[in-house]
């Protein structure tokens, strides 16, 4: 019996804790969407070019590759 209350108590835990990371997520309303415009480009690093701006890039196909370290 304590290990059935013990499974309910973190599963309620970990419910809340995803609850509360999804709505005070910060940033949160700050998406694009169709219709919307696209942010400005951040990198350092550009590969093959200047770096561009989301202006220069209207109207065109672009493939952007995210990829973190660790």
């Amino acid at each position: 019996m304590t290990n059935r209350i013990s499974r309910r108590a973190i599963g309620a835990i970990a419910i809340a804790l995803f609850l509360g990371t999804v709505i005070f997520w910060p940033g949160r309303g700050d998406t694009t969407s169709p219709g919307k415009p696209a942010p400005e480009l951040a990198g350092e690093i550009w590969l093959n070019s200047k770096p561009l701006t989301v202006a220069a890039l209207k109207g065109r196909v672009v493939l952007v590759e995210f990829w973190t370290y660790g």
